[in-house]
């Protein structure tokens, strides 16, 4: 069983494993060493889909990482075993997000989708 996180310092190190994820892309799972996938909860192991072995580190306190915290994913090795790497957020490589294209309706209309009539969400049937 894994125990709680470790206070910090200078001499502290933890060596990982970092996988990359097929389904998921820019996602990447940092594995403490020895540990097993089988310690990931299930419906991320699925979301995931097959792990491939990218690199080995070992981390300590002063290093930098590209996207993540190095304490922060210290911590959750020692913790838990295990830290998911998400995506950088689109707006980091000045692609701004984009907004909905839903046209915009006078109140109570109905709108024909396939064969059945839709009133927009939030518009009251009634005037």
């Amino acid at each position: 069983m894994l125990g709680p996180p470790l206070k910090e310092n200078m001499t502290d190190t933890v060596r990982c494993n970092i996988y990359r994820a097929n389904r998921k892309a820019e996602t990447y799972l940092y594995l403490r060493e020895n540990e097993l996938q089988e310690i990931l909860p299930e419906e991320l192991r699925r979301l995931l889909g097959r792990l491939d072995l990218v690199m080995a580190l070992e981390l300590h306190a002063g290093r930098a990482l590209a996207r993540e915290n190095v304490d922060e994913v210290m911590n959750n090795l020692r913790g838990r075993g295990w830290h998911l790497q998400m995506p950088p957020p689109l707006e980091m490589f000045g692609i701004p997000r984009a907004k909905p294209s839903w046209p915009t309706l006078p109140p109570h209309t109905l709108v024909l989708v396939g064969c059945q009539w839709w009133m927009p969400f939030g518009v009251s049937p009634l005037p």
